[in-house]
């Protein structure tokens, strides 16, 4: 489960989808407004949805803050993470 940013859409991920072998199942949707929990709801309806029990969660910088908010909630449902946080410069 690819999970985009706040700002972005799961069309960020189509350069990465393409690149992937075939033999990967992935799968990417957009999420609704900016608060963590509802994504985190719609991601695990939308994981009862199509059947998937469990899945890897990659998370790209605030859609990092949903995976990790769905591994402590429902932690059965998450295989492994995978986290691209922004980097935040520190000063000059």
């Amino acid at each position: 489960m690819l999970l985009h940013a706040w700002l972005d859409s799961r069309r960020c991920f189509d350069e990465l989808m393409a690149a992937l072998p075939e033999r990967m199942h992935v799968l990417a949707f957009d999420r609704r407004g900016h608060e963590v929990r509802d994504f985190a709801d719609d991601m695990r309806a939308f994981m009862d949805a199509v059947g998937l029990p469990v899945a890897v969660l990659v998370g790209a910088s605030s859609g990092g803050y949903v995976a990790q908010r769905v591994a402590v909630d429902d932690p059965g449902r998450t295989l492994a993470l995978a986290l691209r946080l922004l980097d935040i410069p520190t000063g000059p």
